[in-house]
């Protein structure tokens, strides 16, 4: 668990990893997980997600959704 501000924020999860990240708040926000990852994310501004191999994104708040791709029984939802 992390919190605080960021302006862009980037994040690559993969093994099985776990970001919770729901209360650092930033602007935009890249993510790509993978590998049963589990990722929560808090951006205001524009969300690019990538969830692949069983991961699960979920993000905090209404941001602007931009490039969303999920596969192999993953997700990416609002919390």
């Amino acid at each position: 668990t992390l919190g605080g501000s960021a302006g862009d924020l980037t994040v690559d999860a993969g093994g099985g990893s776990h970001a919770k990240l729901g209360n650092l708040a930033a602007v935009n926000a890249n993510v790509e997980a993978s590998g049963g990852s589990h990722v929560t994310v808090n951006p205001s501004g524009t969300l690019n997600a990538k969830a692949s191999g069983g991961s699960h994104v979920r993000y905090v708040g209404s941001p602007t959704l931009g490039t969303m791709d999920e596969s192999g029984g993953s997700s990416i939802k609002q919390e």
